[in-house]
């Protein structure tokens, strides 16, 4: 019977029909799935689990090359709206109550050229300036942070 809303609300089926005898009436699209995933996360907590752990891949994201294998690309337009959703969860973040986002991202997403092919998070003004170091020290992590970068490489 939940069926359409299970696909519905995986994105397997989009089709507004198929749910509508459950009282939906809104499609989940770019504007409107933050709220959604806010929603959940209310609730989970108030069903009496701990928190969510919500992981964004944005791997893909980065890839200036159009891939061989068939799988998704993202222009830059693009990779622009997948931004402004993180900043928007960014700005956001005292609706999250018990949330740990986690973005998974390729080293490029911090890469601070701007040309035309860049697809690092400095082309989104707004996510830089909420996400960039103010101050940055080389031994000292800043315990006082919101935002940690975890890395499998050394960084200078």
């Amino acid at each position: 019977m939940g069926e359409p809303l299970l696909e519905w609300l995986t994105g397997r089926n989009t089709r507004m029909g198929n749910v509508r005898h459950f009282e939906v009436s809104t499609p989940i699209n770019r504007n409107t799935a933050r709220y959604f995933i806010e929603s959940a996360c209310y609730w989970i907590k108030q069903v009496g689990y701990a928190g969510t752990v919500l992981q964004f891949d944005i791997a893909r994201v980065t890839r200036t090359r159009r891939p061989s294998d068939g799988s998704r690309y993202y222009t830059r337009a693009m990779a622009m709206e997948h931004y402004e959703v993180l900043r928007e969860f960014i700005d956001g973040a005292d609706r999250l109550e018990s949330t740990l986002i986690l973005v998974a991202a390729r080293p490029e997403f911090l890469e601070t050229a701007i040309d035309r092919r860049s697809r690092g998070f400095s082309i989104y003004q707004a996510l830089q300036t909420r996400i960039m170091d103010d101050v940055r020290d080389r031994h000292w992590v800043n315990p006082e942070a919101s935002l940690v970068r975890l890395s499998s490489q050394e960084t200078d």
